[in-house]
């Protein structure tokens, strides 16, 4: 649950310390979790990580299953691609909406950067983003659904995705997120 700036678990706020996580096997194009899940499991949790966000979607319940024993609540991307069809994401959700270590969706990585890996503008991209959380909502409405975007979104950004609950940021900055953060909280009042 969302409210004001806060994701909620049962009714308490949650401090997410989250990683990005997608193991590729070396020589391979594609995440492995269920081959890499037992053992990055139990790092993450020796870490103090509570929370991963993915790059692609975990729809194996084994490997929900091996992060909610560690403590370790899932963002699990269910769309990234434009060249994937949004028809996808419904079984991508309906596979794991129910599990307990689903905090939330996310919706593109720094899709104002790569167009949705197609290079598409960004009108063209915020009707692909909008339209897969319009998916994701009707068929799961009891999960928040994220995007990320690269640095801060602008307000034109964050007013045409109302369906957008939480933003996360990319940013490239060096060592410090400078403004970055305290420009966000001028744009929106979501987390």
């Amino acid at each position: 649950e969302i409210r004001g700036r806060q994701v909620l678990v049962n009714g308490r706020a949650l401090h997410l310390k989250g990683i990005c996580w997608n193991p590729v096997a070396k020589s391979h194009r594609h995440a492995d979790f269920r081959q890499y899940v037992d053992r990055d499991a139990d790092l993450m949790a020796k870490a103090g990580i509570n929370a991963v966000r993915t790059y692609a979607a975990i729809t194996d319940r084994y490997v929900m299953d091996k992060l909610w024993e560690k403590g370790i609540y899932v963002v699990n991307s269910v769309y990234n691609s434009g060249g994937e069809s949004p028809g996808n994401v419904a079984a991508k959700v309906r596979a794991v909406k129910d599990h307990p270590a689903l905090l939330m969706y996310s919706v593109g990585n720094e899709w104002n950067y790569n167009g949705l890996y197609k290079k598409w503008g960004l009108s063209q991209s915020m009707a692909r983003v909008k339209q897969v959380a319009q998916i994701i909502k009707s068929i799961d409405n009891t999960h928040p659904v994220a995007s990320i975007y690269g640095e801060a979104p602008p307000r034109d950004v964050i007013n045409g995705l109302p369906e957008i609950d939480a933003w996360g940021m990319n940013i490239y900055d060096g060592l410090s997120f400078h403004d970055s953060v305290e420009t966000y909280a001028r744009r929106s009042t979501k987390p």
